[in-house]
């Protein structure tokens, strides 16, 4: 079918429609496209039948979309481009922007919504989107960008804010939110996670960190702080005690047990051991001391004592019957401490019992020498500073130190007291030098005892010289034999108070001999002392009255040798005689 020929004419007649002016182009715009609709409907009239006017339309409409319309626009789109737009939209774009657009909107919105759009966009969207806009896109993109789209929006942009654009939101909303939205996120989402943060954190974590994140801390953290941190707390505190915090727990509990806790710890120990622990320490000590332990205490001693002290007990008690118990004995037994101590304790009845004797022997001296004084009408003797006085003196009696510590140096302080002109008594005793009844006590037991053993021994070698002899020995054996049965005991004391300072007997009852600095008789004195003291014992038992004027409590015997006879007590004894009189001043009333 070909296009009517007056085509070109009616195109002209459109043109100088146009141009006549912009109000009048406006309001005819749709009466010019029907009248020239119109017009080629007549002329196809023409060559047609006596057909109705509907079934003219229908017969044309696909030249029109097809043919017709498209090779129209093409021939008139450079014009109207370059010359006819141009004009037209300059002439009437302020009576278009403030007046007949915005009515053409809402006059023709309704129908054109409902009816018109929809129709024109189902026939005319094939061929616009494939051939028609994108040319006229090309051709009006300079245009448009320059001069027509931002003019109109600077036009429309009022009208639209006050007006359209919140009556289409709160249209379009409910449909944005429940479906668009969603859609649109699910859509975007992997693309966005996957490339643009990325790439978009990355970009902008240099000015976030230097700019933006401290100015919106600064701006937002008293509203935080004072607001949004207390309310959002009480909201979501039991959310997160009773849900979060219990699955967050369980959790991550064994990674923190199995990797984090030993790599912390690894790290932090030296620092905890050096610097926190101690100040931790320092700081909670009083507090401690003061308020929590004994609170605790009281709080767990019931519970403890009640049952878990008997449920440990039953619990350990096997294993400390058959490992634990087995293990100590065997320490016990090969330590040579314990085993020296367990000696110690196995000869501590007997040497306390000797003390005692000892210490009543020296009662007995001061008791004889107190009676001998006073029948010879002398004044008592003078009692002088004892050791144990001295040790007394230098402890405190608010001194809650161990009382072993009082006597640590004992050994030293008894040093001391030999190098002073007048040794004071040791601890236990009341004098320095020994008294007649302890002396005579000692030398009878050196006379008891070895001579019951040099009578057994001589007996037995005189009847070896009977037998030997026939009971009838030479003169020069027998006075030999005499000669050494009279020695021995002489002999025996020399050599011990040579070689020890004192004989068994002296030993037994706690005396010694010694020169005035407090040294060993030597060998020339001890012999004297030995031999004199038993020939003349008659004599040396009528002189020792003569130890009760003498200051030191020397016999005649002792004056002529220069010795004295001082009382001995072991150093353990010493000790224990400290202790107990300590232990007595704590126990006193007001101490």
């Amino acid at each position: 079918m070909t296009p009517p020929p007056d085509s070109d004419q009616g195109l002209r007649g459109l043109v100088r429609r146009a141009a006549g002016g912009a109000r009048d182009a406006a309001d005819s715009a749709f009466d010019a496209t029907v009248g020239r609709v119109g017009q080629t409907v007549g002329e196809a009239a023409l060559d047609a039948t006596n057909a109705t006017a509907q079934q003219v339309i229908e017969d044309l409409q696909p030249y029109l979309i097809e043919e017709a319309i498209p090779r129209i626009v093409a021939g008139i789109t450079p014009y109207l481009t370059d010359e006819v737009v141009p004009e037209v939209l300059e002439g009437i774009h302020d009576h278009l922007t403030t007046v007949t657009i915005p009515e053409v909107v809402d006059g023709v919105t309704g129908h054109l919504v409902a009816v018109t759009v929809p129709e024109v966009v189902d026939g005319v969207t094939p061929r616009l989107v494939a051939d028609l806009l994108p040319r006229l896109l090309t051709d009006l993109q300079p245009f448009l960008e320059k001069q027509l789209v931002p003019q109109i929006v600077d036009g429309l942009t009022p009208y639209l804010e006050q007006s359209i654009a919140p009556s289409l939101i709160t249209a379009l909303m409910p449909q944005i939110t429940d479906q668009v939205a969603p859609q649109l996120i699910d859509a975007l989402m992997p693309k966005i996670r996957d490339e643009v943060a990325p790439d978009l954190l990355e970009a902008l974590m240099p000015r976030i960190q230097t700019d933006i994140a401290p100015q919106l801390v600064d701006a937002l953290m008293p509203k935080i702080s004072q607001d949004v941190a207390p309310q959002l707390i009480d909201a979501l505190m039991p959310q997160i005690t009773d849900q979060v915090a219990p699955q967050l727990v369980d959790a991550l509990m064994p990674k923190i047990r199995d990797e984090v806790a030993p790599d912390l710890l690894e790290a932090l120990m030296p620092r905890i051991q050096t610097d926190i622990a101690p100040q931790l320490v320092d700081a909670l000590m009083p507090k401690i001391n003061q308020d929590i332990a004994p609170q605790l205490i009281d709080a767990l001693m019931p519970q403890i004592t009640d049952q878990v002290a008997p449920q440990l007990i039953d619990a350990l008690m096997p294993k400390i019957r058959r490992e634990v118990v087995p293990q100590i004995l065997d320490d016990i037994v090969d330590d040579p401490r314990i085993r020296d101590l367990i000696r110690e304790q196995s000869q501590g009845l007997f040497l306390d019992t000797l003390e005692g004797l000892r210490g009543k022997l020296a009662d007995v001296d001061t008791l004889v020498d107190r009676i001998a004084r006073r029948l010879l009408l002398r004044p008592p003797r003078p009692h002088p500073e004892t050791g144990l006085q001295l040790v007394m003196a230098e402890v405190s009696s608010d001194d809650t130190a161990p009382v072993r510590l009082a006597f640590d140096d004992l050994a030293k302080q008894r040093a001391v007291w030999r190098a002073l002109p007048a040794p004071p008594p040791p601890p236990g005793r009341d004098f320095t030098y020994a008294g007649a009844a302890t002396r005579l006590l000692g030398l009878g037991i050196d006379l008891l005892v070895v001579g019951y053993l040099s009578t057994v021994l001589f007996s037995t070698f005189g009847g070896l010289l009977d037998t030997v002899y026939n009971g009838e020995p030479p003169m020069w054996v027998a006075l030999t034999f005499i000669a050494m049965a009279a020695a021995v005991i002489p002999t025996y004391l020399a050599t011990c108070y040579w070689s020890l300072g004192r004989s068994l007997g002296m030993a037994i009852v706690g005396i010694r001999v010694c020169t005035a600095d407090g040294r060993r008789p030597g060998l020339i004195r001890a012999i004297v002392r030995g031999w004199a003291g038993m020939f003349l014992l008659l004599v040396w038992l009528m002189t020792g009255v003569v130890s009760v004027f003498d200051k030191k409590r020397r016999s005649l015997l002792d004056i002529l040798v220069h010795t004295e006879v001082r009382y001995l007590v072991p150093e353990n004894q010493q000790r224990r005689h400290v202790r107990d009189a300590l232990q007595e001043q704590r126990d006193e009333p007001g101490h």
